[in-house]
Parts: structure tokens; sequence; C-alpha cells
């Protein structure tokens, strides 16, 4: 992890220096900056961007939330401030943490960790397309639907219906070439225009006629789906990539 420091009083960088070296996460501490001005040229530099930065509310006077466009930052920020009253502030901001002055060690560990999670979540989110979990309207309700809950998506009367593997059905108006979008084709695959199921909802498999297959799904209404033969060859590729 890389982290920079902002704070214009000397002592207290070098307090937060020495605790992140003692603290063994393999941090690396790229910079220290005493002023705003330096910070932002740095941070605005393609080949500058870091992990974590420790930053101080008032620099000079200054409140960095005012000052400096932190749109871009807001997700790296951990403030260590004696100044408790910006808390509530801190965190509409979206910032990783809040350590008040003097830091302890246990607080300043879990930051850490904390920060390193939002950092592997984050690196996920952007090396992968697809969804991890979507929401749907019903009625006057959102539901929060998981991707590993869906045994199959289908397509029935202009409607689309999510099955979980706990048998629930979840009617929506998103197309199923939508979703086929979302969902990874790692894990999920287009039988036809109406029908994508997930890898573990196939039940059975059958050869019918010639090439085509015959697949059953796991499902409380017993959801059979044939493949022409174009999709069946498809199939085998994908069930033996």
């Amino acid at each position: 992890m890389t982290v920079v420091i902002l704070d214009n009083n000397e002592s207290d960088m070098k307090d937060l220096s020495l605790r992140l070296q003692e603290l063994r996460y393999n941090i690396k501490i790229k910079r220290c900056f005493r002023n705003i001005e330096s910070f932002r040229e740095y941070w605005t530099t393609n080949e500058s961007r870091t992990d974590v930065v420790f930053a101080e509310i008032t620099i000079d006077g200054t409140n960095i939330f005012e000052e400096i466009n932190m749109s871009d930052i807001c997700s790296n920020v951990i403030i260590t401030t004696k100044q408790k009253e910006f808390a509530v502030q801190a965190f509409r901001h979206n910032v990783i943490d809040f350590l008040v002055k003097p830091i302890q060690k246990d607080h300043l560990s879990e930051s850490i960790v904390k920060a390193k999670k939002l950092i592997l979540l984050d690196g996920q989110t952007k090396t992968s397309p697809y969804k991890t979990q979507f929401q749907v309207t019903m009625g006057k309700q959102m539901v929060n639907v998981k991707i590993e809950e869906i045994s199959f998506i289908e397509c029935c009367n202009q409607m689309t219906y999510i099955n979980q593997i706990c048998g629930k059905r979840i009617p929506t108006i998103i197309p199923v070439i939508t979703f086929e979008k979302m969902l990874d084709p790692d894990f999920f695959f287009r039988a036809n225009r109406q029908i994508i199921f997930h890898f573990d909802a196939v039940l059975s498999i059958e050869k019918h006629k010639s090439s085509k297959y015959l697949i059953r799904l796991k499902s409380n209404v017993n959801k059979v789906v044939y493949l022409s033969e174009d999709r069946s060859k498809a199939f085998r590729a994908w069930m033996n990539r």
C-alpha cells in the first residue's frame, strides 16, 4: 500500500510516519506535504496516484474540503485531526476513516485494514465489467439481488423473471439481453432468446435429436431447456472451458 501524508504539523507528521512503519503492513510512504498547493500539484499528475492520503482537516487555516477538488480522492482519504467537530462533514465526503489525534496504534491499524479491503474491492470492480448485484423494483419496494442467488433468468409473456436458488421468482421489465451484458459469461450461459442460466443451476444434460441438448435446471418448476444445434455446440465449449 502506498500513502502520502498531508499535515502542516511536522511533529504529527513524523509521529504518523513512525507508527505506519511500525505496523508492518508493507506500507510505503511516498511523500509528506505541509501545504495544500504542493499536494494538489502532486495529486493531479497521473503518475503520482496513491492508495491512501492521510490528511489533516485544516492546513494553514485552510479547510481542505473547501479548497481542494476532492471528487476524485475522497475515497482515498483517512482524516487525522484534533478537530472532532469535522467528523460528520468528513464522512459525508465518503472518506475511509476519521482518526482523532493523538492517534492510537490500534485505531490506525483498523483504518489500514479497512483501507486495504476497500482498495481490493475497488480493484475488483474496476477490473470486472460485470455486476455482483443489482436492484429490481417490485411495486413500491426495491429488491437487492445478488448474482450468486440466481438460478436462471427467463422471459415469459413480455416480462422477465429472475428465478432464485431459493425458489423465489422476481418479475422485472429488464430485458434478457440487458441481463446478458451484466452477467459474467464464465458463470451464465445464454440458452436462447428467452433464458440465461447459471452454471450451478444445471441439474442434468441429455442428448436430444442428433447434436442437440436438453438441459434440466434446478428449480421448483422442473425447468427444461432445449438447445439448438448451434447453442448446443456453444454449450459444450462453455462446459469444457
